[in-house]
């Protein structure tokens, strides 16, 4: 479950060939969220194929 604004941070991370994930989300405001009643919702991003189905998914 990624907000819209995250999917700018993934797509400068897909750009860099070498990128660590504290560099996806060091610019993001940190909080603590209960994700547990999300768990079917939840989607893991880690290729740009991976990116454009949530992409889509937003849309």
């Amino acid at each position: 479950l990624y907000h819209q604004d995250c999917l700018v941070h993934f797509e400068n991370a897909f750009s860099i060939k070498n990128y660590m994930l504290t560099d996806v989300f060091k610019s993001l405001n940190h909080s603590v969220i209960d994700l547990s009643h999300y768990s079917e919702e939840l989607t893991n991003v880690n290729t740009r194929e991976h990116l454009n189905i949530v992409k889509r998914s937003l849309s």
